[in-house]
């Protein structure tokens, strides 16, 4: 693959650098045209042009409006590029790389203070969205009629779906407004985010969809409240920390409802359901890959909350 890139961009191969990556797409890092730059494959399969536009027009509009995301990079007069690579058809971006670096869980900045900036950061995203219309957009969308459009009750085990089915249910039992309801990122935890200083830039929009603008919240949590707690098992207040951090950082630039608040829980659960199947497929399965899978087993075959409310409220 790397050496279709390198004849497209007219570089040499060694300088196209992989990352880690995401889950359906082949990320590398770049020097072009003497600037740092990320690429990203999609199979033409996966994800239509249109689909591609929509995350598109959402970034900029976010640069627009001073929201910081890594921005495309306009190539030959377009944005979306086709590559056919073997026997297949690939939409390529390139993406200017996010400055800064991965937020540093063990460093004294992860502290209330950022917290609450990060929930701010989330909640200026989402003022942005309510510029996206629902109804012209062809991207999925989850609603009270589709509460599965990712189709996730179909990637679990039998005995895990009930639980997942009445989280769904109960998360789009709120009325969508636009206090509730726009085009979210939608992955947004911290491993789509850099941190520079102040600043925050977010990456990755490929799973924008309109949704309940709590899961954004919710993944947030999730994901902070597992590294947190992995990396600081020390500090016993840390979620209650986190929670109120992002929230009250996030109510400080965008409406944030009773009913909001509500979803959480039922949030929390529908990415527990997500990632299962999708942890099941990709990891290597090391000891704490296995203790991990193990607990998630056992939350979404008894319905047992990721996290108590009673830890963080």
């Amino acid at each position: 693959m790397k050496a279709y890139i390198a004849q497209w961009l007219g570089l040499n191969e060694n300088r196209i650098k992989p990352t880690i990556g995401g889950y359906q797409n082949h990320v590398y890092k770049v020097e072009h045209e003497g600037k740092p730059r990320i690429i990203r494959l999609r199979p033409q399969s996966q994800r239509t042009k249109k689909e591609i536009k929509e995350e598109l027009t959402f970034i900029r509009l976010l640069n627009e409006h001073s929201v910081n995301a890594a921005a495309p990079v306009l190539l030959n007069g377009t944005f979306i590029h086709e590559l056919r690579i073997e026997d297949k058809v690939y939409h390529a971006v390139l993406f200017e790389r996010a400055p800064g670096t991965l937020m540093r869980v063990l460093d004294k900045s992860w502290n209330d203070d950022f917290f609450r900036k990060w929930g701010a950061y989330i909640g200026s995203m989402h003022l942005v969205s309510d510029q996206m219309k629902s109804e012209t957009l062809h991207r999925r969308k989850r609603t009270v009629r589709e509460p599965d459009p990712e189709n996730i009750l179909s990637k679990l085990p039998e005995e895990f779906r009930a639980w997942t089915s009445e989280n769904l249910k109960q998360f789009t039992q709120t009325p969508t407004s636009k206090e509730t309801y726009g085009f979210i990122h939608h992955d947004f935890h911290q491993g789509n985010l850099f941190v520079d200083r102040d600043s925050f830039t977010a990456f990755d929009f490929d799973d924008a969809m309109m949704d309940w603008k709590m899961y954004d919240l919710a993944v947030t949590f999730y994901h902070a409240i597992w590294q947190g707690k992995s990396f600081r098992p020390e500090e016993k207040g840390l979620p209650k920390r986190l929670y109120e951090g992002l929230l009250n950082g996030y109510v400080s630039v965008h409406p944030l409802t009773d009913e909001m608040v509500s979803q959480m829980e039922p949030a929390l659960a529908i990415r527990d359901a997500f990632l299962y199947p999708v942890f099941s497929e990709k990891w290597t399965m090391t000891d704490w890959q296995k203790t991990f899978l193990a607990d998630m087993e056992n939350r979404l075959r008894d319905g047992i909350p990721y996290i108590e409310e009673k830890e963080y409220k």
